[in-house]
């Protein structure tokens, strides 16, 4: 009898796992969006007049992408802003 429990469990098993489990494109972008909640909205505040964002964004790479433009000096008494956006990053905002 014991064999027998342990013969109809190796069955179960391989019958189990041997059915097919397809994996189409749109199962598994509905998965995706279902498990990561894509796309998801990332947002930043930006201050154009603050040095130490115009330094993060000069380092993060969009000024080499052509989304934003930042000043590297500014005179004393001078109210234009460190960071302006191009037309580029126009969809983003």
């Amino acid at each position: 009898m014991k064999k027998l429990s342990y013969i109809l469990t190796i069955v179960i098993l391989i019958i189990t796992s041997c059915q097919p489990k397809k994996l189409d494109e749109k199962l598994a972008a509905t998965l995706i969006l279902e498990k990561n909640h894509y796309p998801a909205i990332v947002d930043h505040d930006i201050f154009c007049g603050d040095p130490a964002h115009a330094n993060t964004i000069f380092k993060s790479g969009l000024l080499e992408k052509g989304f934003v433009k930042v000043l590297q000096t500014r005179k004393f008494g001078d109210t234009t802003s460190f960071v302006s956006f191009t037309s580029a990053a126009k969809p983003y905002l």
